[in-house]
């Protein structure tokens, strides 16, 4: 079986897991016990983790806050700002409040901000899209989007006074482009909008050190960057003084923020896959955009009408690179990829967008959002390169895709 769907999750390091598994056996205390030794010791590796990934995205340990993974962080980050006591919530902030999304965001930031706006008649959510401004059902409205990237000037022509919250995704996960999160974070900044980053996608793939420069939540999630499943993170900017309703209570752990027992061993895994993808994120990036431009033009010669969604690959040796080189979404003409992923899935792990997404017969929403029809976007597959693919497994897996794709076509 070769495995090529890395954006829904990566195979654990095996440094990651030699370093989780004491936790696991000897080293078991709870950390929160704080009254003998064995949880002093517990306690050191959680601060310890806390520092790793601090330390990835310039910030303060104290700012980490652990989750159960990257949805419950983009979950934390809006329920949290806009409900109790969260600053901007209606009791803080009773003007009219709108959040600004890409179209292209996961569901777990995207649909978070639609409960919202149902149950809070004063927030309404803008959503950035590549079609013409329209209005959809819920009062949310649409704005142009030329690209499948934001840029500084087409969110400055987005932004109101009512503008609340900017949420954009450091690297989407279905097609590969690079927000620049700096430029979008400085712009922010001089408005006073609170900016959050979904940087599940980017820990391992960009360089993230200096996000916390420029955002005032970002979310992460270890099983994207090679490290455990179950385990993820927030960060929240103390000096932007924001204050989050937590959404689990009855424990006072991580300051009242998150009540829980901090699953240890998991939460080891996260702080040394942050560690890693900050020393090996260059070259693992520089060695997949061989491997997929390899890769693609394989594909491309067996098929003439063979297209990348959003960003060319040559854009990944870009000085500012636009694109992320190992998540691929190609499409075609003539079949869908729900016909083909039968056969195919025996022998290459690939998905139809999204892992959150296939379970289900309809076109991704990040493809629509890029102007895709519902024909061409159903037409489509996500091919994900990573840390331990090879040169033969992809030489192997374009083989079987070309092979399939005939075999369906001559049925």
């Amino acid at each position: 079986m070769i495995y090529l769907d890395y954006p829904a999750s990566t195979p654990l390091d095996p440094a990651i897991l030699a370093r989780m598994l004491p936790y696991f056996s000897q080293d078991f205390a709870n950390p929160h016990a704080t009254q003998h030794e064995m949880g002093w010791q517990a306690e050191e590796a959680v601060f310890q983790a806390q520092s790793q990934l601090a330390a990835a995205i310039q910030a303060k340990p104290q700012e980490i806050i652990f989750t159960s993974g990257a949805t419950e962080a983009n979950n934390l980050a809006l329920f949290g700002l806009f409900t109790g006591r969260g600053s901007l919530a209606a009791a803080q902030s009773p003007a009219p409040s709108e959040i600004l999304l890409s179209g292209y965001e996961h569901e777990s930031v995207s649909q978070a901000a639609h409960m919202l706006a149902y149950s809070h008649p004063a927030i309404k959510v803008k959503t950035i899209l590549p079609l013409a401004a329209h209005r959809s059902e819920g009062g949310s409205e649409g704005v142009r989007l030329p690209s499948g990237r934001i840029t500084p000037s087409l969110l400055a022509e987005h932004l109101t006074a009512a503008t609340k919250l900017v949420s954009v995704m450091a690297v989407q996960n279905e097609f590969g482009t690079i927000n620049p999160i700096a430029e979008l974070g400085a712009l922010l900044r001089q408005r006073g909008i609170v900016f959050h980053v979904d940087a599940a996608q980017a820990l391992g793939r960009v360089d993230v050190a200096h996000f916390a420069d420029y955002a005032d939540l970002i979310s992460f999630s270890a099983h994207k960057a090679y490290g455990p499943k179950g385990i993820g993170a927030l960060y929240l900017c103390q000096n932007s003084a924001l204050t989050l309703q937590p959404l689990v209570v009855g424990g006072g752990q991580q300051h009242g923020m998150r009540a829980g027992t901090v699953p240890v061993p998991l939460v080891v895994g996260l702080g040394q896959a942050a560690s890693l993808a900050t020393a090996r994120y260059r070259d693992d990036e520089s060695r997949i955009a061989v491997l997929a431009a390899r890769f693609f033009d394989k594909i491309s010669q067996a098929w003439p009408d063979l297209v990348l969604h959003g960003l060319p690959l040559s854009d990944s040796s870009a000085p500012v690179p636009q694109r992320v080189a190992g998540i691929l979404s190609l499409g075609w003409n003539g079949v869908r990829a729900a016909d083909l992923l039968p056969t195919l899935a025996k022998h290459v792990a690939v998905a139809a967008g999204s892992a959150c997404h296939t379970a289900r017969l309809r076109p991704s929403d990040s493809l629509l959002a890029l102007g895709l029809r519902p024909d061409q976007a159903l037409a489509s597959l996500r091919i994900g390169l990573g840390r331990m693919t090879t040169a033969a497994e992809l030489e192997t897996a374009a083989d079987w895709l070309i092979a399939v794709r005939q075999a369906v076509k001559s049925l």
